[in-house]
């Protein structure tokens, strides 16, 4: 069986987030979003079972406050990950 040294990945992700916004000078607010996430990376392939996984991924998590006298704040983050996969 040939091994390749390098795969790549994507993926996709569509779902759901409830945030909930705290703060001094307002009163606490929750929402409920529309989520997404969309990433990729390589896993390293070192042995017929075994790989070094690198991945990145971007979350859209929606608004975290939705009134009129706060600007609107976005809630987002990009994840950067290393494992090690054992396959079975």
């Amino acid at each position: 069986m040939l091994i390749t040294l390098v795969t790549p990945y994507v993926g996709v992700g569509l779902g759901y987030a409830h945030v909930k916004a705290e703060g001094k000078y307002f009163d606490s607010q929750s929402n409920n979003n529309f989520a997404v996430n969309v990433g990729g990376g390589v896993a390293l392939n070192l042995a017929k079972n075994f790989a070094v996984d690198f991945g990145i991924r971007y979350n859209y998590l929606g608004k975290a406050i939705k009134n009129v006298y706060y600007k609107d704040i976005d809630l987002s983050a990009v994840d950067y990950t290393v494992g090690l996969r054992l396959q079975f």
